[in-house]
């Protein structure tokens, strides 16, 4: 098994982010101007000797790769910024590594497949938003971006566009440096669930390796078990995202921070994970996005590099139990969010040192493994729907009863929105009850969509079937929302939102 460290290359200038966010924005001001939001808030972190390094710089990669090799990190998991028509960002620390061949750094790619916005948007879908923190007050006049907020677009193309990325990545994957798995590059993808021609993409890139004497690609689907729905071909499950949706405030928290964990309690739950025989592990070195945040923030207090060399024993053992081809540690170099390998002020080189004993020592008992066999997906699958149904539903009974607490004049809003007709898809719980909170605001929905076309006192319409035009859609369907937006006639409705988007149009008021 091989322990590969997630890498972030956002450590250098480029002129989006001086465009951005003002000249010579990088993370390190981000971490610089961290602040602690209680008394013991570890922040901020400042790296060893103040070593605020340059990626461009050579020297700091070499420093790196030297690293990795003492301390027992077999590569690296660089973050792979690829976005519409090919538009690349944050490239450079990779592309210069494809030139300095004598930098012994073994890589993959994780392709972050995001749009990127600004914070104070609101664009719909799968984005990765920035910290109002950093956000100028004058955001509304950057040029391009006044009206959208968009920063780089996501959109995944046909397949020339699939052949374009697959032929910008060839040189990489045929790297002596590149990692293999079954003679196939190692190609992680952070949210493959917004890809809607992943099956195609996937096929596409399979064929292209081969013919260039590959045995495909190694796909690896990064997933947070219970929001992201089914598992798809091989998956990681992404921590500790996964682990902190179970583990609520452990200790009182102030200003700003919206959950605080127990370090040992978050790497215990992460033990006790489930994963299939044969699928890459997942774990992570400490967690604070304080740093970028200036509300909301997420804090695991506690890290403790003792604590770590024996989660690393327990998390060896069971990777060798499980043949695991891959241990991924978030991260390398993620200061913005304290999850770092990297030697900082206050434990110097004491977590790579817990690596490197834990790689020594691992014959230990292990914990009783709740594994999941192949055989077993399908049951497992129909948990997390379930469960990610559940979660749904109580989330937007919440919004509608915070809509109607509210002092709102919804009627109002909605005709400054020009939404006078309105369809709602799905008639069940989330349907009436959305239908009863606008009665008591004067406004009635025109008709429902449903499969089961079921009998009301207004029209229900089959998706199939011809239906009436309306300003707004409003999907209660949140788990099949995606799908149901892309199939909907999009002829027929001014907007299509989800019933969570429509219900955020009030409470940001």
């Amino acid at each position: 098994m091989k322990i590969l460290a997630l890498y972030l290359p956002q450590f250098h200038r480029t002129k989006e982010n001086d465009e951005w966010w003002g000249d010579g924005y990088t993370e390190w001001t981000a971490v610089k101007k961290a602040e602690p939001f209680f008394e013991g808030h570890e922040e901020p972190r400042v790296p060893l000797n103040e070593n605020y390094y340059d990626l461009l710089d050579k020297k700091t990669m070499a420093w790196q790769a030297d690293l990795m090799h003492k301390y027992g990190i077999d590569g690296m998991c660089m973050y792979h910024y690829y976005f519409k028509d090919g538009r690349k960002v944050l490239e450079k620390p990779a592309e210069n590594l494809l030139k300095w061949k004598d930098i012994d750094m073994p890589f993959c790619f994780s392709w972050a497949n995001e749009s990127w916005i600004r914070s104070w948007s609101k664009i719909d879908g799968n984005v990765n938003a920035w910290a109002p923190k950093f956000d100028d007050e004058d955001a509304e006049s950057v040029e391009n971006i006044a009206d959208s907020g968009v920063l780089l677009e996501q959109d995944y193309g046909d397949e020339q566009a699939w052949i374009d990325h697959f032929n910008y990545l060839l040189p990489f994957f045929k790297d002596e440096r590149y990692i293999l798995h079954e003679n196939k590059p190692v190609f992680m993808i952070y949210k493959s669930e917004c890809i809607d021609v992943i099956d195609e993409m996937e096929k596409c890139w399979n064929e292209l390796a081969q013919k260039v004497g590959f045995d495909g690609i190694f796909f690896i689907h990064q997933t947070v078990i219970d929001y992201s729905g089914e598992i798809k071909g091989v998956y990681e499950i992404r921590e500790p995202a996964d682990a902190l949706i179970y583990l609520y405030n452990t200790k009182p928290c102030d200003r700003g921070v919206s959950r605080c964990s127990e370090y040992e309690d978050v790497l215990h739950r992460i033990e006790k994970q489930r994963v299939v025989n044969g699928y890459p592990l997942s774990t992570f070195v400490g967690y604070d996005d304080s740093p970028r945040r200036s509300e909301g923030s997420q804090i695991v207090v506690g890290r403790d590099p003792q604590i770590f060399e024996e989660h690393m024993k327990r998390m060896i053992e069971k990777g060798k139990s499980l043949n695991s081809p891959f241990l991924f540690i978030n991260a390398w170099n993620e200061w913005g969010e304290g999850m770092y390998l990297e030697p900082d002020a206050k434990y110097g080189y004491a977590f790579l040192e817990a690596i490197k004993n834990a790689r020594q020592d691992s014959k230990i008992d292990c914990l009783v493994l709740d594994c999941v066999e192949q055989g077993d997906i399908d049951r497992y699958n129909a948990e997390i729907r379930t469960r990610k149904r559940q979660r749904g539903f109580w989330q937007t009974l919440d919004k509608i009863l915070k809509v109607i607490e509210s002092d709102v004049d919804l009627k109002s809003l909605l005709e400054e929105k020009q939404i006078r007709t309105i369809a709602v898809y799905g008639a069940g719980m989330i349907g009436k009850h959305l239908r009863f909170m606008l009665s008591n605001y004067g406004v009635g929905i025109n008709f429902y969509i449903d499969r089961k076309a079921v009998k009301d006192e207004i029209d229900v319409y089959r998706p199939d079937e011809d239906m009436p035009e309306a300003d707004i859609a409003i999907v209660t369907v949140m788990q099949d929302y995606l799908t149901i937006k892309k199939n909907l006639n999009k002829e027929k409705f001014n907007e299509i939102v989800s019933v969570d988007e429509f219900l955020d149009m009030f409470l940001d008021k």
